[in-house]
């Protein structure tokens, strides 16, 4: 017989059973579901502020409103990145090592989720578009 203090491995990845709630799970999603939004909300603005897409490189001829939402946008998806990139190799193992913490590690697997899919949902946006993205 089991007592509650022992684990099963799969209490570690239900939610209901380790109080892992729906909101923080949603919470997690936000930052990819942002990026995603900024990023294609900013090539739907890029379109129509000039035309079609930028000839070149850089922001040469963007009128200010484009400008500051290509600054967000880019500030936005390379601040979450450096995050990701270092924050999430250190945060995840102390998550680990706290017993307190561990309902959080399901957390930064679905942030984790939702970044990656949403990087790959970017990678279809046009061409021309993602030529100038990333630069």
């Amino acid at each position: 017989m089991m007592t509650r203090l022992q684990a099963t491995p799969t209490d570690f990845w239900l939610p209901g059973r380790i109080g892992v709630s729906k909101r923080g799970m949603l919470i997690s999603a936000v930052p990819g579901l942002m990026a995603f939004l900024l990023f294609y909300s900013l090539a739907i603005h890029m379109h129509r502020s000039l035309g079609g897409w930028p000839e070149g490189i850089g922001e040469s001829g963007f009128p200010p409103a484009l400008l500051l939402h290509a600054n967000i946008a880019t500030t936005f998806f390379w601040v979450s990145m450096m995050v990701s990139l270092y924050g999430l190799p250190v945060a995840v193992p102390v998550c680990l090592l706290v017993a307190r913490w561990r309902p959080l590690v399901p957390c930064f697997g679905v942030y984790v989720c939702v970044y990656v899919f949403s990087i790959m949902l970017m990678r279809l946006a046009p061409g021309p578009f993602i030529y100038w993205w990333m630069d």
